[in-house]
């Protein structure tokens, strides 16, 4: 009985020390890096990196506050929007995040770090699907073929304006 116990004592012991995470939080921010054009400047709308949604719009310039994030190597991914009323697209890393337990890093987002229809490099249909279907299902996006949107003319009030 004695024998049964210290297994079973040793067994637990094991279990919790296996199963406790010792590492500290992995924290990131996302940058928007995107020119900024003035109606042709592209808002950071979603971000998905490993187990966060960051869903606080980021304009060009602006940085997201830091949050909790999966530690880790794997592409981002992001809604973008230009416009008003606003036209989004799909975008994704160029090339994988790396953040380390205990670590913070930032997630820039520029025209040398995405693919997307419109900014960056050229992205892929497959890359395409695979967001529309498992990262942002329920997102409002042109489609893959659209061509990307176009900055509605900046309004002066001028007498032209009364007239469209």
């Amino acid at each position: 009985m004695r024998r049964l116990l210290a297994l079973s004592a040793i067994a637990l012991l094991a279990a919790l020390a296996f199963a406790c995470d010792p590492h500290e939080p992995a924290r990131a921010t996302i940058m928007n890096q995107l020119p900024a054009e003035g109606a042709a400047s592209f808002t950071v709308d979603k971000t998905w990196f490993r187990t966060t949604l960051f869903f606080r719009p980021v304009k060009p310039g602006e940085s997201t506050e830091a949050a909790t994030v999966g530690f880790g190597r794997e592409s981002a991914y992001f809604v973008l929007s230009l416009g008003d009323p606003a036209k989004r697209i799909f975008a994704i890393s160029t090339r994988e995040v790396e953040i380390a337990a205990g670590e913070q890093g930032s997630i820039s987002v520029n025209p040398q770090s995405i693919r997307s229809a419109c900014v960056g490099e050229k992205l892929g249909k497959d890359e395409w699907n695979f967001m529309r279907e498992r990262i942002f299902p329920n997102e409002d996006v042109l489609d893959f073929d659209a061509p990307c949107p176009t900055p509605a003319p900046v309004r002066d009030g001028g007498a032209d304006a009364a007239h469209d």
